[in-house]
């Protein structure tokens, strides 16, 4: 239930925002919008390259099956990752 409420501490922070961007012009709406949603989307691709790296040809799964001797080293990712 937490993940669904998000922090209870944020929260006497979200409603003056949210009523501040409400009372601007449609573009600054927009822009305010841009920055709050590229947040959301930064933090989403940052996790993505970590699964890359940890799924990658050379990382920590991949040596772990090589050394348990299981076949098909390198197989969970076709991107190579330097």
């Amino acid at each position: 239930m937490e993940r669904l409420a998000g922090k209870p501490h944020r929260l006497p922070l979200r409603y003056p925002l949210a009523y501040w961007i409400a009372h601007r012009s449609p573009v600054r709406q927009r822009r305010f919008l841009v920055l709050i949603l590229t947040s959301f989307w930064t933090s989403s691709l940052v996790k993505n390259f970590a699964w890359l790296v940890r799924l990658g040809r050379n990382g920590p799964f991949s040596n772990l099956l090589h050394y348990l001797g299981m076949p098909g080293e390198g197989t969970f990712c076709s991107i190579e990752v330097q």
